[in-house]
């Protein structure tokens, strides 16, 4: 712990810790970067938040809170690992994050959970003010996963009976009104009426105490921004386990991983600021809406200050943010205070205010100790199979994928394939039929992960014109360029262009790039220089788009 509390200090997060009672044995603890809390005060509108497990060996769930930036970028306010998912912990994690808030009157508008109970009801004590949505996304799984179990019918295939349900309960939960929502339940039940336990189970569990959270109808009454499931946050949570090694780090090596994954977060989101800061022309013309705009609409249709200030924003703190931030907080008064009650108590209560103070002042040299870890003391021990798995940080499968697991929406195959799957190398894709590799002896000069991507290759004449010579080979304009370059009349005698003359790279690759909408790549030796990849700065790429 001592570490680890050195580690917040010299970094300057801002935590908390709570104990077990009175004892020294950590409880639950609470973190979060400055610049976090500068990115939560400025895009406070929507809260994203959900657990993770197989992060620590003490085995304590990893809570994590998710904000949305202008640029729809998600960050991470903060992180607490918690002894249990109880109502109190999430209540005290809840606190510790409305404490980060500088303005109290600046309180997120929605925050999303799942569908637990112990975080929705801390949710709404904490945060009174604010919507609270339920995921869609779980919502529907379960729902799925519920229907698989219990609908079946010896006169319609399950697949398509399965869809029927679905494309029912679809209605329902993407109604846009409250009208639309009587009608599509109406529907919905008729669908169902041979399942009396199935529409049982929906009406009970979720539509009863949950349409205003989930159905369309009441969660587009509020601002939020296209976030109505828990994905951006499970998204986190996979961006964390890759700086994870495993699931048996202490609380040292998680905040290690976290720091880490923060500095990449941030440096994006800041990068995303940058870019919308810079204006790009557009052209309309050509597009066949155009014309019915002219003289229809006018260019000062929308009003800036009818833009919500969330989207207004480009900076990760807000300038009266940030000038709140510089004001001086003084502690004369509690100071004095102190003074003057360390004059008027007895000896033992002077060291222990004394202790106190200092582990204000060093909080490297606390006392306390980390949580206990969960060991099994029932039965006899079990061989380990693999410490590899015992280790791993993947999540265990949810009700749902088991569900699916036994009742798949689409029969395996029963023949094995000719070719055997090959692993795509450096990719983590599986390629059944890779291309084959090309034959021709340049291959060579190529990293051996790209040889099955690579069509063909062209060796240009070494003239001093070979850079144009392979825009020119790829897009069969090379007369066209030559003329344009090097005129007939000024055509050097030795046949090779000057140096001056040369297509170089970095200032040309985003020309190349924007001229042609292709992305360039440039690969060189690490010897002679960096290998760059350069994107049109203009305009949309397709997916075909070849190199």
């Amino acid at each position: 712990m001592q570490q680890l509390l050195k580690c917040l200090e010299d970094h300057k997060y801002i935590y908390k810790i709570r104990t077990v009672g009175e004892s020294t044995t950590v409880q639950d603890i609470f973190w979060a970067h400055p610049d976090s809390v500068k990115l939560f005060n400025t895009f406070p509108t929507v809260l994203l938040m959900d657990s993770t497990y197989k992060t620590n060996r003490y085995k304590m769930p990893l809570f994590e809170i998710v904000g949305v930036t202008s640029t729809e970028m998600s960050y991470n306010i903060g992180f607490a690992f918690i002894a249990n998912e109880k109502e109190e912990n999430f209540t005290w994690v809840l606190e510790m994050c409305l404490t980060l808030l500088k303005c109290k009157d600046t309180v997120p508008k929605v925050v999303v959970t799942d569908r637990d109970t112990a975080l929705m009801n801390a949710v709404a004590k904490i945060f009174p003010n604010s919507t609270a949505l339920v995921c869609q996304y779980h919502i529907y799984k379960n729902v799925r996963a519920k229907c698989k179990s219990l609908c079946s019918s010896k006169d319609v295939k399950s697949k398509q009976l399965w869809n029927t349900v679905m494309g029912a309960w679809e209605e329902v939960m993407y109604s846009p009104s409250e009208e639309s929502y009587v009608d599509a339940v109406v529907q919905f039940r008729k669908v169902c009426e041979k399942f009396p336990k199935f529409i049982n189970y929906v009406e009970s569990t979720i539509l009863d105490p949950l349409k205003e959270k989930l159905v369309r109808a009441w969660t587009n009454r509020v601002m939020h921004i296209g976030n109505t499931t828990t994905n951006r946050v499970e998204s986190q949570h996979g961006v964390l386990k890759k700086y994870l090694l495993d699931s048996k780090g202490d609380l040292v090596k998680g905040w290690e991983a976290i720091n880490k994954m923060l500095t990449v977060q941030l440096t994006e989101i800041q990068t995303s600021f940058g870019k919308n800061n810079t204006v790009v022309e557009h052209h309309f013309q050509g597009h066949f809406l155009y014309p019915m705009l002219v003289y229809n609409i006018s260019r000062h249709a929308l009003r800036l200050d009818e833009v919500n200030t969330h989207w207004k924003r480009l900076r990760i703190d807000d300038y009266a943010v940030e000038k709140d931030g510089n004001v001086d907080v003084t502690c004369l008064t509690e100071f004095n205070a102190i003074q003057e009650r360390l004059k008027s108590v007895d000896y033992s209560m002077k060291l222990q205010i004394r202790e106190q103070l200092h582990h204000i002042a060093f909080p490297e040299t606390t006392s306390l100790t980390p949580p206990v870890e969960i060991a099994k003391t029932k039965g006899a021990k079990k061989r380990v199979k693999s410490s590899q798995c015992d280790s791993s940080t993947t999540r265990s499968p949810s009700y749902w994928e088991h569900v699916d697991s036994k009742f798949p929406d689409s029969p395996p195959s029963q023949s094995k394939p000719l070719i055997p799957k090959r692993k795509t190398a450096r990719m983590g894709i599986f390629s059944p039929e890779p291309t084959p590799i090309l034959r021709n002896p340049l291959i060579h000069h190529m990293p051996l992960f790209m040889h099955s991507y690579i069509e063909d290759i062209i060796d240009v004449k070494g003239d001093g014109h070979c850079g144009f010579r392979v825009v020119a080979e790829h897009l069969e304009r090379l007369q066209y360029i030559n003329d344009g370059l090097y005129p007939p009349k000024i055509m050097p005698i030795s046949g090779i262009a000057p140096v001056d003359k040369w297509l170089t790279f970095p200032d040309m690759g985003h020309i190349l790039a924007t001229a042609y909408n292709k992305v360039v790549v440039e690969l060189t030796k690490p010897e002679i220089g960096i290998s760059e990849t350069f994107f049109p700065l203009r305009g949309w790429l397709s997916i075909a788009t070849n190199m």
